[in-house]
């Protein structure tokens, strides 16, 4: 969308919905401050993620195509005659309100897929550079895996098994990066309550879309990475433990055209979401599962590893967030504290 595009929504809103007036000059700034004429959508995203309300006016705009240029697929079908019926009820029902804003707020299509060339190659080196000390074994992994998902769209679900502390939560971030697509993460232990993948049906108080869906949702997207951290914790000591795996299984399936949501009560297309997890240990999760993910073991950090994460990472953030004048390292104390 271009800045111009995006104005024209933005001062029609504030006309309409004077309350947003400050979260619209907020955005308008923003976006301002970028020297493309081009929206940064990763940027607009995070903003709206935060602000639901202007986010919802901004997608139910008129003039707002949820259609991206480029190479993108479709994430649900048409609407079927029993929901539009339900979505015209409820300006007239309670009960439907809720569901009915939701199912609008579902994106129609995933964004667009990155092109793969020389360039695309670089950055993803410079990300990873960036933020991670050595592993080149794993960046070629995740360049693997974005290769194939720009080429068909769709990619194997990758697993990274280590000790804690091994940097794996920080790998599997970088991954929404190299595919510049947004990301949600997910805490495996909490990700088994409530909702879980699925949703809940909208018959109770609290009912909504599962963490799939949700995902769509806050990112306006219908192809977010979705990591879901320590997910061998998912299982261990919650009831839920076995429904979470079997919703697992069904997720991750390669021809998971028809993800059902159980509050949505129609299916999405989840099969060109990126997903990646880390684990302590695999051993906890089921061998069905296992098949449907490649495992990839994260070693622990050598000594010459933490010298230079030390010295490229911990004592610049550390510096900068204190009065780097009032602090002085010499090279042999940093590395007796590193020792």
């Amino acid at each position: 969308m271009t800045k111009k595009k995006l104005y024209h929504i933005l001062e029609q809103i504030a006309i309409e919905k004077p309350k947003l007036a400050k979260e619209i000059e907020e955005l308008a700034l923003m976006v301002e401050a970028a020297g493309n004429e081009q929206v940064d959508d990763t940027d607009v995203h995070a903003f709206l993620e935060k602000h639901p309300s202007l986010s919802a006016c901004i997608r139910n705009h008129p003039d707002f195509s949820q259609r991206p240029a480029g190479r993108v697929f479709p994430v649900h079908k048409p609407y079927s005659q029993e929901i539009r019926q339900r979505i015209r009820l409820a300006e007239r029902n309670e009960h439907y309100h809720n569901w009915a804003n939701t199912v609008k707020a579902v994106p129609e299509y995933t964004l667009p897929l990155p092109d793969v060339n020389a360039e695309f190659i670089r950055k993803a080196r410079d990300i990873w550079k960036q933020n991670i000390c050595g592993n080149e074994t794993l960046l070629h992994v995740i360049l693997r895996h974005s290769i194939e998902y720009s080429k068909t769209g769709k990619t194997m679900p990758i697993l990274l098994v280590g000790d804690p502390g091994a940097g794996k939560t920080l790998m599997a971030m970088n991954y929404g990066k190299i595919l510049n697509l947004p990301a949600s993460f997910i805490s495996g232990p909490s990700a088994s309550l409530g909702r879980g993948l699925s949703g809940a049906p909208n018959l109770y108080v609290g009912a909504g879309v599962g963490a799939v869906v949700q995902s769509m949702i806050n990112h306006m997207a219908g192809n977010p990475v979705i990591c879901i951290d320590e997910v061998e914790k998912a299982y261990g000591g919650y009831s839920k433990g076995p429904v979470f795996q079997d919703e697992l299984l069904a997720v991750l399936d390669e021809n998971n055209v028809a993800w059902y949501d159980n509050f949505l009560e129609f299916e999405v297309d989840a099969s060109h979401i990126p997903f990646i997890f880390t684990a302590n240990e695999k051993d906890i999760l089921s061998p069905p599962l296992l098949d449907r993910m490649e495992v990839i073991k994260v070693d622990n950090p050598t000594l010459e590893m933490l010298h230079d994460i030390a010295r490229t990472f911990t004592l610049p953030k550390v510096m900068k967030a204190y009065d780097d004048n009032l602090v002085e390292f010499r090279e042999h104390e940093l590395d007796m504290l590193v020792d």
